[in-house]
This record gives C-alpha cells, sequence and structure tokens, in this order.
C-alpha cells in the first residue's frame, strides 16, 4: 500500500532539518495544517548534523521534529538530504575543484537564497570506500525511522549537478572517476568529453551511475516498500549529462525496482521559459511516472501550479513551508485559506 493515500493530495515541507529550529511549525500550526486536510509534513536530514564524528549519531533534532508531526496526527517524511555530508571523512573520498582542493566543507550561506552552497562538499560516486559510506549511512536512516507513520526518501536520483553531486563536469577533479573513466575506455591517458550519445564519457556514466542510483533505491524498497526519485526543473538543465543518462536511468529503475511504487517528484513552479533540458514536467509524467510537483514559494505558488499540474496528470504536490520561509512565524488564515482551495481544485479533478 503506498504511503501516500488517494486523497493525500499536498504534503507540507518543513525545513527546520536545513534552517534550524526556526524554521520548525509550532505544534499548533501542525495542527491547523491538519484541521485544514494536509495529511502528510515532509522534514529534511542533513548528514553533517546528524554523524558529529565517525561513528557518533545525535538522531535529537530530527526525532523532535518527527515526533511533533506524528502527535499531530499526521505522518511524516524524512528527506535523506545527503548534499550535506560530513567533512570529517578522508579527504581522498571527496570530489576536487579546480584547484585540486578536495570540496569536504559546506559552504557559506547563498547570497540571494540564503542557502548552503551544496557543490561545497561533495563525496565520489567513483571511490568505493565513500560510496559504501554513504550507503551505510542511507541505511542506517531507514532503519532509524522504520516506524509506523513514518517513512524516509532519497533525493537522489536528480539532474545535472544533483546527479554527478559536483559541479557540471566534476569528474573531470575526482581522481576516483578519472581512474574510474580510464579503465573502462582502457585508456590510462582518456579524459572524459561531454555525455552525449554515441560518446565514451556517456556509455561510462551509464554504466557506473545507474548501478549505484539502483543500488541507493534498493534500500528505499527493502525498508518502505517503494522509492521516491527527483527531476529539478527549476534550477538545472542537465549541463553536464543532456537528458540521456537521466532517461536511461529512470527506464532502469522502474524496469529492476518493478513492483515498487514509484513516487517521482518534478521540483518546478512553472516559471516562463523553465524545463528540463530538451524536455519539459509533462514529458517526464508520462515516461518517468512523475506523480507529484514541488511548488515551494508558498500560497501563490501553490495556487499557481495547482491547475497545470492537475492538467498534466500529476498525483498531488509538495508544497511549503508556508509560514516561516516567507518570513511569518505562524500559519496565517490566508495561508490556510490557500490550502482549503488548492485541495478542492485536487479532489474536484478526481
Amino acid at each position: 500500500m503506498s504511503y501516500i493515500a488517494p486523497d493525500d493530495f499536498i504534503a507540507i515541507i518543513d525545513y527546520a532539518g536545513i534552517y534550524g529550529p526556526e524554521s520548525q511549525y509550532a505544534p499548533d500550526d501542525l495542527l491547523k495544517l491538519r484541521d485544514a486536510g494536509i495529511q502528510t509534513v515532509m522534514t529534511y536530514l542533513n548528514w553533517h548534523t546528524i554523524e558529529t564524528a565517525p561513528g557518533v549519531y545525535d538522531w535529537s533534532g530530527v526525532d523532535a521534529v518527527v515526533t511533533g508531526i506524528r502527535e499531530a496526527g499526521l505522518k511524516a517524511i524524512v528527506w535523506d538530504y545527503l548534499f550535506q555530508i560530513p567533512y570529517f571523512l578522508p579527504e581522498s573520498w571527496y570530489q576536487r575543484d579546480r584547484d585540486g582542493v578536495a570540496l569536504r566543507k559546506l559552504g557559506e550561506l547563498d547570497s540571494q537564497w540564503d542557502i548552503p552552497d551544496f557543490r561545497a562538499a561533495a563525496l565520489s560516486y567513483w571511490n568505493p570506500d565513500a560510496w559504501d559510506y554513504h550507503l551505510g549511512f542511507i541505511e542506517r536512516s531507514c532503519e532509524h525511522f522504520d516506524m509506523p507513520g513514518v517513512m524516509c526518501l532519497n533525493n537522489a536520483p536528480a539532474n545535472g549537478e544533483g546527479l554527478l553531486q559536483g559541479t557540471p563536469g566534476g569528474y573531470f577533479y575526482d581522481n576516483a572517476a578519472l581512474a574510474s573513466f580510464r579503465a573502462h575506455v582502457g585508456d590510462k591517458t582518456a579524459i572524459p568529453g561531454r555525455a552525449v550519445p554515441g560518446t565514451p564519457t556517456l556509455d561510462w556514466l551509464r554504466a557506473t551511475i545507474i548501478p549505484a542510483q539502483l543500488e541507493t533505491q534498493r534500500i528505499f524498497v527493502r525498508y518502505f516498500g517503494e522509492y521516491w526519485t527527483l527531476l529539478h526543473h527549476a534550477f538545472e538543465t542537465i549541463p553536464a549529462t543532456g537528458n540521456w543518462l537521466l532517461d536511461d536511468l529512470y527506464d532502469t529503475l522502474r524496469a529492476e525496482l518493478a513492483p515498487a511504487e514509484h513516487w517521482g517528484l518534478c521540483c518546478t513552479v512553472f516559471r516562463e521559459g523553465e524545463m528540463r533540458g530538451l524536455w519539459g514536467p509533462e514529458y517526464d509524467v508520462k515516461r518517468h511516472g512523475v506523480k507529484m510537483l514541488v511548488a515551494a514559494e508558498g500560497p501563490d505558488g501553490l495556487n499557481r501550479n495547482t491547475d497545470k499540474a492537475i492538467a498534466m496528470g500529476m498525483r498531488g504536490m509538495f508544497c511549503g513551508p508556508l509560514a516561516p520561509y516567507m518570513g511569518h512565524t505562524r500559519m496565517e488564515e490566508w495561508m490556510l485559506q490557500a490550502i482549503r482551495d488548492s485541495l478542492r481544485k485536487w479532489e474536484a479533478s478526481t
């Protein structure tokens, strides 16, 4: 049975895992969301705040958020947000920047979006020790939250920079990736190029990234019976990998993980001119089974995107957070009314 019920059209995002307690919904706000018709609230889990030293784990922060959600009679989704990784691991496990410096520390807050520069900490997909450690933390997270009313999901595979966990073409500066590519093509001097059809670079990415992502999603299927994936239309156009790797990746996941439920997320707010590379969100709904839209711009974004999402055949949407992210400390009636209005549209569409 799917974690998202047929009438569970809108899941609210709580950014407490990224921004701290000041971004967490108050207990009575959670009750207001429940009474407005919300059934599910999602919070973030950041690796670097959980594993504070090698093998030392502190779950107290995210546990408090999850407990509050459940006490309000809501379901909780814990988003295993593995961009923000620990920076105490061996230097050789990290990708490197153009100057050869390991990308192992979290960046400064971005001046525009006020969020960390995720490219500042990037484990190598191609270092087997780093990847095993990565999978081990995902397994530990799923085991920790294997309880009624809670489910974990992972934001990979994303596209573009997210898929490679680094800057576009970051494998040029990743020693493990470079060694992997050269072994794949049988040339000790080869350098990866653009990942387009018919090139050794795309063939190598298909041969390495797809199995790694399949292994990741199998953990979630084993614990929760379903898996979630992310297409990020709003900020990425797949500069490094084109659409071809992503399409092959989703096709492989669907074939290998059936009959597990797939809840694809399309992270876009339908700003003019935004689409995923050569194709757009509607293509991904039809080909890849994307079921939910992320409308992360508050009430206006929620209502503006509802009609388009319904027309595309999406199943529902993530939205929020509707109060702290917008500079409000509490849920306001007009925010709750936006939820009710959108829910009515979704109900009428079924």
